[in-house]
């Protein structure tokens, strides 16, 4: 996961691009389930990827593959993983790339 994370640090951002791909990302939430909406911590966009931070105590798990699905369209390579915050709760992060 850091190579995910210092790719999408060092991807230039583009306030227009990063506000399409956004959108495009809160579009395929809207159709998520209630606990993985509830749970999304931070959605970052750059010009041509997004960092997902989504929070939980069991981890957003039951909804994440329908939405990589909804959001395979735009956004084909999903790389991400699952950690512990070393307070029982858990989090996972998703880096979305077209």
């Amino acid at each position: 996961m850091s190579a995910a994370e210092s790719a999408f640090r060092a991807e230039r951002d583009d306030p227009a691009s990063s506000r399409s791909a956004l959108d495009s990302v809160r579009q395929a939430f809207a159709g998520a389930d209630e606990a993985l909406r509830g749970g999304v911590r931070s959605i970052e966009c750059r010009s041509s990827s997004c960092r997902i931070e989504i929070g939980g105590v069991d981890g957003p798990a039951t909804g994440l593959p329908e939405l990589i699905g909804r959001l395979a369209p735009t956004w084909p390579r999903v790389a991400g993983g699952t950690s512990d915050l070393g307070d029982g709760q858990r989090t996972t992060v998703l880096y979305l790339t077209r």
